[in-house]
């Protein structure tokens, strides 16, 4: 019983681990280092198929670019769809 609980929780330390290497800044479709980000935060993640669709349904909302965003709302927009669409 403590043999199989052990193997568990190396288990969970392995994907602990792994999870820590992952590289996050290609789950954003604007990551921190974008060059049209000025706040050096990561927006509009996309780590699955319902956040694409929230990315998309949110860009089309903006009325303007938003002011971490040194571009126009065509460019924004368009780089959201790019995104998605990719």
């Amino acid at each position: 019983m403590t043999n199989s609980i052990d193997k568990l929780l190396d288990i969970a330390k392995y994907f602990d681990k792994t999870a820590a290497k992952k590289d996050v800044h290609g789950n954003f479709i604007f990551p921190k280092t974008h060059p049209k980000v000025k706040d050096k935060k990561d927006h509009f993640p996309i780590q699955n198929a319902n956040h694409a669709r929230n990315a998309l349904g949110r860009a089309g909302a903006f009325t303007e670019a938003p002011k971490w965003f040194t571009g126009t709302l065509k460019e924004f927009q368009s780089a959201i769809r790019r995104k998605v669409k990719s």
